[in-house]
């Protein structure tokens, strides 16, 4: 499994990205997410929405003492073979269904949460983003495309 959190990682040459707002960065990172979840087929239920209750009011806890102050969104994604987590630019958080039958309680939960604050805090995500569209010669302007949706979202894949 190739996961969004790891390829987040590399390719940090912030000499290359495009500059972009928090605004623009919380834009992005919604439109990104919601391209995931189509992607991914994700369609919520009873249970989907209230795990994704919890998880917000876990992580909104967490998000209190981020150095980034954005609005952090806490997303389920109920596939059993998901067994992580994942950052998109602006504070878009993916929590994978296989990741939580491993955990045993609300402080693990947190610190695996709280991993993804720090990716976004540390600006891992941003970066990221400003480079693929730096690398795809998108402009600031045209941020928000389907265009800046694909490049990210074909980073996080199953096997």
């Amino acid at each position: 499994m190739f996961l969004l959190s790891a390829a987040v990682l590399d390719a940090q040459d912030a000499t290359q990205s495009v500059p972009m707002t928090d605004a623009d960065e919380v834009r992005e990172g919604r439109i990104l997410a919601e391209q995931f979840v189509k992607q991914e087929g994700i369609r919520p239920t009873p249970q989907t929405k209230r795990i994704e209750v919890y998880l917000q009011n876990v992580g909104d806890r967490v998000a209190t003492h981020a150095q980034r102050k954005l609005p952090y969104t806490f997303r389920f994604d109920p596939d059993p073979k998901f067994k992580s987590s994942f950052a998109l630019p602006g504070g878009e958080i993916f929590v994978g269904g296989g990741i939580l039958a491993y955990l045993d309680s609300e402080d693990q939960l947190a610190t695996v949460l709280g991993h993804e604050i720090e990716h976004i805090a540390l600006n891992h995500c941003r970066d990221r983003l400003g480079k693929l569209l730096s690398d795809a010669h998108v402009s600031a302007p045209q941020k928000g495309t389907a265009q800046s949706s694909r490049l990210f979202c074909r980073l996080r894949t199953r096997q």
